[in-house]
């Protein structure tokens, strides 16, 4: 390591510097020739004094030497970069001191290593994966401090996720802790609400006991005050009709049975007759009664829109009573965690063979709905195979959607033999038909905004590769996100939903589960043929009907077939079937482009019907039109 080829060995001899001067230099280069005879002379005249008689040569011998001496001379501006530079040296060589006795203090005694600063080198100021191999360099010291370094990142990853999982811990303690009060405050408010709105109570009705709704005290008194409205209403109506009798009547003979004396055949004293009214006492009698009824009528008025609203509040109450009894009565009630991240919170609905749970993802911090799917123990093995197909075409299907209006799906995974559980973006909101069961019917704008955004997804599903075709759009499946119609919506339940990637002419497939769906909201030409072991044809206009009935019933607060009757009466009086022409009631008043676009929704024969992209494309979505009605 001594020789002077090694690039990477530092120079034992600092550079010279002349406080005078603006040069400094090397030992090996840095002095000029003029400088280096000049010593050289000094150094003749000291070895030669003795033999030299000349003066002034000592004196200039004599001062060189004292101006070759170390002087503590203060720099000028200009050489001051040059003493900097001397000084980040210093203390380059003070910070490569300290790392050399940090890492000899990680060396054991078994496995000494010879630093580089022991062997005359430097630290290499490159990385190591940036180093170039040198030969007769020793790398041990790297490999040794890098592992150290790992052990440390490991040791401390290991700390980190140890700390993790009790964070873990505590926010999976505290939501229970959430969730157990909400329960609570949940129960307290059901039980004031059977007091004050009412309940279902257990009722024999012949040989069996059925649940009958009994009211609370707040509409049986709403009811009786209705009923002594509708009394003094009777009352007031038979006086009037009494005064018009009496107006102008001034008839005062006795009755045949009255005595001179006053006394009846009976021999009983009569009472006076009262006092004939004059036309002026009965016109004031007449105000009085008139004023009283208009005042009836206007208690009337407000006690029906009470009695409205309370009954809304009812079918809140009813709902959040079998919720709050599914509930109870779910395997899964006490707080489980799914999949080890899904904790389970507060039941939100359940259908017949599914229930779906409000759930907390304790690995992405976020809400979630948990749909847990159950296959009965007693099915078929047939039934069982089609079931999980259909859950796992949903899934299939469901999960590749990435949209806006459309609902996402996160995950699907095993719980049992019995049920498994598919993870869905949770919406904080009621659906479509909850909020029209509560308003009856949704102002123009409104419903044309929700129409809006449900063709935008509906779009969205035709332009994949394999188009998708929903066939179960109804108002229970559009979520709103906000609670109320002004908001946006999402798009859910893919559960009968097909794809037309096995299409003969690429625009229509075969329908194999003729039946299922809601018949209020199918096209015709899927009952076609039904019963008859033949499979009509579908297209995505199945879809576009669905959006014309439900834009029908927002508008309007009923369904334009079949309104009221049962899906059984639907299929035994074909009333889809012979829906030939849809009617517009009077009221309320809607645009002409609103009914122009629900025409185009209810063609009867599909081939007259708008597709999807058509119906994108209408006028009514395109433009905003002065003539939309803003009343419901």
């Amino acid at each position: 390591m001594e020789s002077d080829d090694n690039p990477y060995e530092r120079p034992n001899n600092s550079a010279a510097f002349d406080p005078g001067s603006q040069n400094f230099a090397t030992p090996q280069n840095a002095v000029s020739t003029e400088s280096s005879n000049s010593i050289t002379g000094s150094a003749s005249i000291q070895d030669d004094r003795q033999n030299v008689s000349d003066s002034s040569i000592q004196q200039k011998g004599a001062k060189k030497r004292k101006q070759a001496e170390p002087k503590n001379v203060i720099p000028k501006k200009i050489d001051r970069k040059v003493v900097d530079y001397f000084k980040s040296e210093k203390k380059s060589s003070s910070a490569s001191s300290q790392r050399d006795e940090l890492y000899k203090s990680n060396i054991t005694p078994n496995n000494p290593v010879m630093l580089p600063s022991d062997l005359g080198e430097v630290w290499p100021e490159t990385s190591t994966a940036g180093e170039v191999e040198r030969p007769g360099y020793d790398y041990s010291y790297t490999v040794q401090r890098l592992s150290k370094e790992l052990e440390m990142t490991s040791l401390e990853l290991d700390n980190q996720k140890k700390r993790m999982g009790e964070y873990r811990e505590v926010i999976r303690a505290l939501l229970i802790e959430k969730s157990k009060a909400q329960r609570k405050a949940a129960r307290e408010k059901n039980l004031d609400n059977q007091l004050r709105i009412g309940q279902f109570k257990p009722a024999r009705i012949g040989e069996q006991f059925r649940d009958q709704w009994n009211d609370g005290y707040a509409m049986e008194e709403i009811m009786n005050k209705l009923e002594r409205v509708k009394k003094e209403k009777e009352e007031i109506h038979n006086s009037l009709l009494s005064l018009k009798k009496k107006k102008g009547a001034k008839d005062n003979k006795k009755t045949p049975g009255e005595a001179e004396n006053g006394k009846t055949d009976d021999g009983f004293l009569k009472p006076p007759s009262p006092k004939e009214l004059n036309s002026r006492e009965i016109y004031e009698q007449e105000e009085i009664y008139r004023l009283r009824k208009e005042h009836l009528k206007k208690e009337e008025a407000e006690l029906l829109l009470e009695k409205d609203k309370l009954e809304r509040e009812r079918n809140l109450h009813v709902k959040e009573s079998k919720r709050i009894q599914y509930e109870e009565q779910s395997r899964f009630k006490d707080h489980i965690l799914l999949n080890e991240r899904y904790l389970l919170m507060s039941l939100l609905g359940k259908g017949g063979f599914s229930e779906v749970w409000k759930a907390y993802d304790l690995d992405n911090s976020l809400y979630v709905a948990c749909k847990i799917h159950h296959v009965h123990k007693d099915w078929k093995e047939d039934k069982k195979a089609n079931y999980v197909k259909h859950a796992m075409r949903e899934k299939d299907i469901h999960k590749s959607l990435n949209h806006a209006r459309i609902v996402r799906l996160f995950d699907l995974f095993t719980i049992d033999n019995d049920s498994f559980c598919t993870v869905l973006e949770y919406c904080d909101g009621n659906d479509l038909d909850f909020y029209l069961k509560q308003h009856k019917q949704i102002g123009e704008k409104e419903a044309r905004s929700i129409i809006m955004q449900v063709v935008s997804a509906l779009k969205y599903l035709n332009e994949r590769k394999s188009p998708v075709i929903h066939y179960d759009l109804k108002p229970a499946n559009i979520l709103l996100q906000s609670g109320t119609a002004g908001g946006e919506i999402k798009i859910t339940d893919f559960g009968l939903s097909k794809t037309m990637e096995n299409s003969d002419d690429g625009e229509s497939i075969e329908l194999t589960s003729q039946g299922a769906g809601t018949y209020w909201y199918l096209p015709p030409e899927t009952f076609q043929s039904y019963g008859h072991g033949i499979a009509p044809k579908i297209s995505s206009k199945v879809d576009v009907w669905s959006v014309g009935v439900i834009f029908y019933q927002c508008l309007y607060g009923k369904r334009p077939f079949g309104h009221e009757r049962t899906q059984q009466q639907i299929l035994q009086e074909k009333t889809i079937l012979n829906a030939c022409e849809v009617a517009f009631p009077q009221n309320p008043k809607i645009s002409p482009g609103a009914q122009d676009f629900i025409r185009c929704c209810l063609q009867y024969n599909k081939d007259d019907r708008s597709d999807v992209f058509q119906l994108s494309k209408h006028e009514y979505l395109r433009a905003r039109t002065s003539r939309i009605s803003d009343k419901p």
